[in-house]
């Protein structure tokens, strides 16, 4: 059979002692020693003390695997001065202080964007002037050189 432990465990017996030699394992219970082959089994051991084994008996039942209950998501506040009310607030004081931020952000760009639009409107007035002055100075051009055109050469004269 084995050890000790394991024949006391089939046999569902304490007061079962065992010792092997000479090839052979001897078994004492209740002040009878039985001989046997060192490779009996415990039905072997049992039936030559007279010993009807019990039964398996899980003592500690097997635990049922539970699903819990689908905790509905009910936010309840918790109660001032606690822990977690404390928690709560720390947590929300963050969350607003990182809205505020973004509020700042968001007037900050569009701040920026008012600067941009100012002086994408002055470029276009910039260009309208340049452009302006340039086709004045083009058409000034193109009046002198109609008057040079319109001159008789000096060698006619």
């Amino acid at each position: 059979m084995g050890s000790q432990a394991a024949l006391r465990e089939a046999l569902g017996r304490n007061d079962i002692e065992v010792r092997f030699g000479d090839g052979k394992q001897y078994v004492t219970m209740d002040g009878k020693t039985v001989e046997l082959s060192a490779e009996a089994s415990a039905s072997e051991v049992a039936q030559a003390l007279n010993v009807t084994p019990l039964p398996a008996v899980d003592i500690a039942p097997t635990p049922v695997a539970v699903q819990p209950a689908a905790v509905p998501a009910v936010k309840t506040a918790p109660a001032a001065g606690s822990f977690a009310a404390m928690i709560r607030g720390i947590v929300n004081e963050a969350r607003d202080g990182l809205q505020q931020a973004r509020s700042d952000c968001v007037a900050q760009v569009r701040e920026a964007v008012g600067e941009l639009q100012a002086v994408t409107a002055q470029t276009k007035q910039i260009g309208g002037t340049m452009v302006k002055s340039i086709r004045d100075e083009t058409a000034a051009a193109l009046a002198e050189l109609g008057q040079i055109s319109n001159m008789p050469p000096e060698d006619a004269q």
